[in-house]
Order: C-alpha cells, then structure tokens, then sequence
C-alpha cells in the first residue's frame, strides 16, 4: 500500500495533524451519471408478483436504469417492466428491467435489452438534459 506522509502540523495547533489518505481503490465499475427526476410516474408491471401494476414515484434516471420508490412486493432480482413519459418526446411502455438493489422504500432497477429506438429516445433525452444543466465549476 502506497502511503504519503502527514503533512507538517499547523504551528497554531498542534494537536491538529493533517494526514493524505490515499483513496480506496475501485472495486466496482463507476456508475454513469444520475439524472434526479420529480414528479415523474412509473408504472411498474411484476407479472407472477402482482395482479395489477404499481405506480410509483421515480427518484433518478441514467442511461442503464432508474431509482423509483419500489413496492415492498418486489425484491432484488424480480424482473418487471416500466412504464413512464419523461417529457412530450420521451414517453417509454412496458420497458423490460430488473430489481437491482432495495434501501428501504427506494431501489434500484436496471433496463435490460429493450428496441434500439426506444433506447435512443433515452440517451437523446438524457443527452439535451445535460446539455442544458448548468456546469459546476
């Protein structure tokens, strides 16, 4: 492990020491950017979980998958599909995913294969939100 050393103690206060920690290395692949997105309703199709579909809130959105407010029905690894209108150009039906994760109400779901032109309709969408999203300097 490759480790710097303290940086010089501050004259005004020595009990204060400053310490380089090197940052961990990555274990996972680096998840694309998130889109936070309100007031958006997914409707959420689990046929075997449910008889009818669920409509929940959504809380983010990037080009592999969606953060929503998930029913405590549906657990990590059920699959189910999405459907939700982002804006008057993006509106998506019965978008084939997977529940990735759950932390309490909220989750994870990632799309899976889904048509071409239903997926660039998203990473257009995606695409004119960033270009409009003011840039942190």
């Amino acid at each position: 492990m490759d480790t710097q050393p303290p940086l010089e103690s501050d004259s005004e206060s020595p009990e204060v020491r400053r310490v380089r920690v090197p940052p961990p290395p990555a274990t996972q692949p680096r998840r694309s950017r998130r889109r936070p997105i309100v007031g958006v309703l997914v409707a959420i199709d689990a046929p075997g979980i449910a008889e009818k579909p669920w409509v929940v809130d959504a809380v983010d959105i990037n080009a592999d998958g969606m953060g929503l407010v998930l029913p405590r029905d549906l657990q990590a690894g059920s699959q189910v599909q999405l459907s939700f209108q982002l804006d008057e150009a993006a509106s998506f039906a019965r978008v084939p995913a997977e529940v990735m994760h759950r932390e309490g109400p909220t989750g994870g779901v990632r799309f899976l294969s889904w048509e071409a032109g239903e997926r660039l309709k998203l990473l257009e969408y995606l695409v004119r939100f960033y270009e409009v999203e003011p840039q942190n300097s």
